[in-house]
């Protein structure tokens, strides 16, 4: 139980986890959840070597969790526009820019407290539309 529990815990909370799926689900790029992938495969062999065999059942959790975020991802992509993706997937970009920094233990930056701001796009750029209608949102 101890495995599965902290594997579940481990893969699934982290910056890689929220901007992979939210890369996925909106533009339909895989690239992020590779790399986390390949980033988790090394660490359940490392876990499972100390905590034993539920570090493998906890596939069943990251799947579950990763595929609900892309599916809500792909369903909220639709509805926004062209440029609010494009700030997002910055934002997302600029994030995993200091998540390499920390895996490469050059600089340790708070990555998981940054999250909320690839939600930020969308809300500036509504706030922008109120006051100069037609300057990023092409006029409809």
């Amino acid at each position: 139980a101890e495995g599965f529990l902290t594997a579940s815990v481990i893969f699934c909370v982290g910056p890689l986890t929220l901007l992979g799926c939210l890369r996925n689900g909106s533009q339909g790029d895989p690239g992020y959840l590779y790399i986390k992938s390949a980033l988790d495969g090394f660490c359940s062999m490392a876990l499972a070597s100390t905590l034993g065999w539920g570090v493998m059942l906890s596939v069943v959790t990251v799947i579950g969790f990763q595929g609900g975020l892309s599916v809500l991802a792909y369903l909220a992509a639709d509805p926004l526009p062209e440029v609010s993706r494009s700030m997002m997937a910055a934002v997302g970009g600029v994030l995993m820019l200091g998540t390499a920094l920390m895996i490469l233990d050059v600089k340790k930056i708070p990555v998981a407290d940054m999250l909320p701001a690839v939600f930020l796009p969308p809300a500036i750029i509504a706030g922008v539309e109120v006051f100069w209608p037609g300057m990023l949102l092409p006029a409809s």
